[in-house]
């Protein structure tokens, strides 16, 4: 049986060229997501539709507890994925 060689080469360097910035991205949109305060319900009363452009208008009429519950869940995987690659990519051809 023949297998074909690994085209990808990993490396420390390379590897935290990605890892690093994604890292810092992820910490700040999770920093910022926590600071972020949602809507009083005076607040909301308050809000004026024709300020919101015509095309996100439809998003003022809808809101669902799962769906916000869902996002959450989505943010905090992807945020400890990317805590996780760095273990996750031991390969093969992976080199100090």
């Amino acid at each position: 049986m023949v297998f074909a060689q690994n085209p990808y080469k990993l490396t420390w360097k390379r590897e935290a060229a990605w890892l690093l910035p994604s890292g810092i991205g992820s910490g700040v949109s999770l920093l910022l997501y926590q600071k972020n305060q949602p809507f009083t319900m005076e607040q909301v009363e308050r809000l004026d539709i024709n300020s919101v452009p015509k095309f996100e208008r439809f998003a003022t009429r809808q809101y669902s507890q799962k769906a916000r519950k869902a996002s959450d869940i989505i943010l905090y995987s992807t945020i400890s994925t990317r805590a996780l690659l760095p273990g996750l990519s031991q390969a093969k051809n992976f080199e100090f």
